[in-house]
This record gives structure tokens, C-alpha cells and sequence, in this order.
């Protein structure tokens, strides 16, 4: 039987997107930055989602045994052993280069959502260029950065392996959204998902996302710590729902110890 994929969902990042597409904002951040709320467990939208989620693990409907994006795991989508995967726009260039004997077997789709009509779609991470304060070629380094992300030419060489463009210029761009093959690492030109131009599924996903969603200022260490507490539910060790009182304890010890006033 094919099962969809589970260890992946333990990452922090998609338990945020699954929350945020559920209407949840379980963090919030006060203007002057001293404050900082962490509601996991009363939030209606994490509520939702860790419902639902513990239905699928009960039922044995998600894969938990595969280690995401290891090698098992895109051997694993190659072959077709999953059968879905709720990722993100940047993840086909990932497909592309580590899983390629899934081409012509995978198609994109909007998330399926809560309530019947909804339009609604979330975020799940992202990438960025940074210039160190102590590099040596400062000024080069900028001007490449600026080239990067907002030359045409250089935008379309990420999209055309893979990528997701950070422009809504480009996101309406015909060529982006008639898209239907990508390049991948030989420069070979592949039909991944079967001629089906998925660059417009991807943009009509982003029109979705709603901006009602906040992160901690501390979210890397709320990410180093969601395995073991949240992620361990994913393997029958915990329920979500004390998986997710073990992380909000560990966010409120977080915030208290770097100088945060925090509300529950």
C-alpha cells in the first residue's frame, strides 16, 4: 500500500505551515520587542491540526520509519512508495537532482483545506543571501546579491532548476508560469511532472497564503528543540497534544531566560 510521508512532517517547519493554514497563531511578538506569547496549547488552529494529525497516526496513514530527505527517503520517492508529500515551492529542484526516477510519476496540487471552498495556503521556510560583516569584497558581494535576486536572467537560471522566485514580477511572468520542464545538475532538460505546468500551481499557491502568522525572535532554538518533544509523537512515543505542552514549556524556559516577558 502506498502510505504518505510522515518523518518529514515532524519538522518544525511544516507543523508551523500545517498550524498557519489552520488559522492558528500561536506566537505573537510585542512592538517593542519585550514580549512575547507562546499559546501552543490553547491555540484553535494547533488544536485543529494536532487532531487530525493524531487521527492519521493512529490509523496508520503516514509513513514514520523514513528519515526526511535522506537518501532512503528520495529513494523512497523515486520509486513511488509514497504517495503524497506536502512540501513547499522549492522542493522540486530537491526532486529533481536526488529523486530522479520520479519523473513523469508526481504532479503538484493545491493543500487540501479545512472547510470546503477555502482558498488557503501557508509558508514553509524559505532561503536568503547575506553579506558577513567581516567579508573582504563587501561591495562585489552586494553587487552580485542585488544581480541574484533582481536580474530577470539570473531569477529565471534558479527557476529553470528548480527554484521559486522571491518577485512577484517573475510569479506573473508567462515563461515562469508555462514552465513544464526543469534543468538539473548534468544540465540535462527534464519533464519531471509529466508536462504539467506546475509553476502555476506554485503561484496560485502563494496568492493563498495569508499574512496572519508570527514566529518567535528565538525560532531556531524552538526548532533544535520540536524533535524530541512534538517529533516524538510521530513515532508513538508521546500523543501531539503533549508533544506540543512539552515545546510550549521548553519555548516559555526559552523566552524567560533571554530577558522576555512571556504570556501563556
Amino acid at each position: 500500500n502506498l502510505t504518505g510521508v510522515a518523518l518529514s512532517f515532524r519538522q518544525r517547519g511544516f507543523f508551523n505551515a500545517m498550524v498557519w493554514q489552520a488559522g492558528g497563531h500561536p506566537y505573537s511578538t510585542s512592538k517593542d520587542g519585550t514580549k512575547v506569547t507562546v499559546k501552543l496549547t490553547t491555540d484553535k488552529g494547533v488544536q485543529k491540526f494536532c487532531d487530525f494529525w493524531q487521527k492519521m497516526i493512529d490509523e496508520g496513514l503516514i509513513e514514520t520509519k523514513t528519515k526526511d530527505s535522506s537518501d532512503d527517503w528520495y529513494r523512497s520517492v523515486g520509486s513511488g512508495e509514497f504517495a503524497s508529500v506536502i512540501s513547499a515551492a522549492w522542493a522540486p529542484g530537491m526532486f529533481l537532482n536526488n529523486a530522479s526516477e520520479g519523473a513523469g510519476k508526481w504532479r503538484i496540487a493545491q493543500m487540501p483545506t479545512w472547510n470546503a471552498g477555502e482558498k488557503v495556503s501557508s509558508e514553509n521556510g524559505g532561503s536568503s543571501l547575506a553579506l558577513m560583516s567581516s567579508s573582504k569584497n563587501a561591495d562585489a558581494a552586494y553587487k552580485f546579491m542585488e544581480f541574484a535576486s533582481t536580474n530577470s536572467d539570473a531569477i529565471m537560471s534558479r527557476v529553470d532548476q528548480g527554484g521559486f522566485p522571491a518577485d512577484l514580477k517573475t510569479m506573473s511572468n508567462d515563461k515562469f508560469l508555462s514552465q513544464t520542464t526543469m534543468v538539473n545538475s548534468d544540465g540535462d532538460t527534464v519533464d519531471y511532472f509529466g508536462g504539467e505546468k506546475f509553476n502555476a500551481e506554485f503561484a496560485e499557491a502563494a496568492k493563498r497564503v495569508t499574512s496572519k502568522f508570527e514566529f518567535l525572535p528565538y525560532d531556531v532554538y524552538a526548532r533544535s528543540v520540536f524533535t524530541d518533544t512534538v517529533g516524538a509523537a510521530y513515532t508513538g512515543q508521546t500523543t501531539m497534544k503533549e508533544g506540543v505542552k512539552a515545546w510550549q514549556d521548553k519555548l516559555v524556559e526559552q523566552g524567560k531566560s533571554q530577558g522576555f516577558t512571556v504570556n501563556e
